[in-house]
């Protein structure tokens, strides 16, 4: 093999191991041979690698997200409640309960958590319908098989729609006994 590629000038040459066990060693004999070498599996373990980093990235940046969206919530319903104050003052003065104005408060922010779920399926949907054309297109100029890549199961976007209810859902939770904590005579006059 050295005497050939010294002699006729090959720039590369492709070996194949006999098992997968034996990449390994065939690698490392290659190198020790003064050659460089790209195995698959090397390639594989790379992307594999990039594939983990990828998904720790995402789910830091998805956890960050939740947090601001959960904030983002519990602000949305401060300040519906700060606006729905004399409301709240009608109801207690008419007799609703407190449970019940806590009810009213968290139907309403696990309405709004529920439609955010839904428009975040409906764009991950589109985003993944994209990507799928543009990947297709792709393997396609390269004369390769096409593939769809982002698909969006759907247990996913049902448990989406309900962590987003859910979350939406808790996030209310302060806003909707604030509400119902309310002197409904003071809540009335201010």
């Amino acid at each position: 093999m050295t005497d050939q590629i010294a002699n006729g000038g090959y720039t590369t040459a492709n070996v194949t191991a006999d098992t997968t066990a034996n990449v390994e060693s065939v690698s490392k004999a290659i190198e020790t041979l003064g050659y460089g070498q790209i195995s698959t599996l090397s390639q594989v373990e790379r992307l594999q690698q990039l594939s983990t980093t990828m998904w720790t990235i995402l789910g830091a940046v998805a956890a960050i997200a939740v947090v601001a969206a959960a904030l983002g919530g519990v602000n949305t319903m401060l300040m519906a409640v700060s606006e729905q104050r004399y409301m709240s003052g009608v109801w207690r003065a008419c007799g609703a309960r407190k449970k019940s104005i806590v009810n009213l408060f968290l139907a309403e922010s696990g309405l709004l958590g529920f439609i955010g779920g839904v428009l975040g399926v409906a764009i991950g949907v589109f985003a993944g319908k994209f990507v799928n054309e543009y990947v297709g297109m792709l393997l396609k100029d390269q004369g390769l098989t096409i593939a769809n890549i982002a698909i969006v199961p759907p247990w996913l976007m049902g448990g989406t729609i309900i962590l987003t209810t859910l979350f939406g859902i808790f996030a209310g939770i302060y806003p909707a006994y604030r509400a119902a904590r309310q002197d409904p005579a003071r809540a009335l006059t201010e």
